[in-house]
């Protein structure tokens, strides 16, 4: 894990009032330097062979408690498999069927509404589902 991305994680649950363990800031950071949107599995095993120490529990409570705070955010993919997202601003996703990989796009929509009638809304979700540019590239030859 490099350094200033652990110095950024630490900063980021300081300042989401979260305190700055040592496995939380692993788990933090090894979403951080990714921009893929791993599942708690994937964290947990990417992390395991080097935190040998680290439980399924802790990442899955740890990524629990940054969503809760609005540190990162989480959603939900074709199969019920939650995935975890370090980008908060507005944006909106795009799943591959094929290959159930998430990739960040453009937020496509105008303004975010904030109410909806007479709803508060927190959070918007868009997710474009279809083929990749790799696996539409596959199909094609």
């Amino acid at each position: 894990m490099n350094k200033s991305t652990q110095c950024e994680a630490s900063e980021m649950l300081k300042r989401a009032g979260i305190s700055p363990s040592y496995q939380r800031i692993m788990v933090l950071s090894a979403l951080l330097e990714t921009d893929e949107h791993p599942s708690a599995d994937t964290i947990y095993k990417k992390l395991g062979t080097n935190i040998p120490a680290i439980s399924r529990a802790t990442v899955y409570n740890t990524l629990n408690l940054l969503v809760d705070r609005g540190v990162i955010h989480s959603m939900r993919t074709a199969g019920s498999e939650t995935r975890f997202d370090s980008v908060c601003e507005a944006h909106s996703h795009f799943f591959c069927r094929k290959c159930k990989r998430i990739f960040d796009v453009a937020q496509q929509s105008g303004e975010i509404e904030t109410e909806l009638d007479g709803h508060l809304v927190e959070s918007q979700d868009l997710v474009y589902k279809g083929l990749c540019r790799e696996c539409r590239g596959e199909m094609i030859k």
